[in-house]
């Protein structure tokens, strides 16, 4: 985001910083407020009856948190590592957007990219293979490394493993065999476990793009 589009935002919002697995908001809180991500990654999740967790998203500097028509939160949102967010009124965002075509693009863009996220999410969940969910995983987390002026060839994880298979509808112990195997086939290598280095991106592109080898991985 432009500095000015930086600068728009910093005059209706205050700041707001949460601590390690802080919740941001609780999913059916009333949802009077509108955030921004400034720095750091929130997990966003909603609990099923029966206690297990869908993570829907994870949401990086730039990415907007809560903007929903409902009146409550249809989710959970919490901090994954140190998080600094921009926090608006529902009611101050909605009308300097009447006012500012700045704002009103900048926002509009976040709410495409959710969709757009929503929509990979859907094929991700519903035709891909383990491998290739998780190869799609770290492929995504390159893309978003070299967005934040990073190297895409290092992906930092500030989620535990319990939460990518959260995400990717598998189990915990489905993605540590899935991260072993990248790692025997040089795909990938581990410097601890919240970075990853990627060693051969063509190889991890075809993964995702479900190549057959990576059915039979799975």
């Amino acid at each position: 985001m432009r500095r000015r589009d930086c600068a728009a935002f910093e005059s209706i919002g205050g700041v707001a910083t949460y601590a390690p697995k802080e919740s941001l908001f609780w999913e059916g809180d009333q949802a009077d407020f509108h955030y921004r991500v400034v720095r750091g990654t929130v997990c966003l999740y909603k609990l099923l009856p029966d206690g297990r967790r869908q993570v829907s998203r994870f949401c990086h500097a730039g990415d907007f948190i809560g903007l929903s028509a409902n009146a409550a939160y249809p989710y959970t949102a919490d901090a994954l590592n140190e998080v600094t967010v921009q926090r608006f009124r529902r009611a101050d965002l909605e009308a300097c957007m009447e006012e500012s075509s700045t704002l009103r693009r900048a926002v509009f863009a976040s709410i495409r990219d959710e969709l757009n996220a929503a929509q990979n999410q859907l094929l991700l969940l519903g035709r891909k293979s383990a491998s290739e969910r998780v190869a799609s995983f770290l492929v995504a987390l390159t893309e978003q490394a070299l967005r934040q002026g990073g190297e895409s060839h290092v992906v930092v994880l500030p989620m535990t493993r319990v939460d990518i298979a959260d995400y990717l509808g598998l189990t915990h112990e489905t993605v540590c065999r899935i991260f072993s195997q990248f790692k025997a086939q040089g795909i990938v290598s581990f410097a601890d476990p919240h970075e990853i280095e990627v060693c051969d991106d063509a190889a991890l592109a075809v993964l995702a793009d479900g190549d057959m080898d990576a059915r039979l991985c799975a």
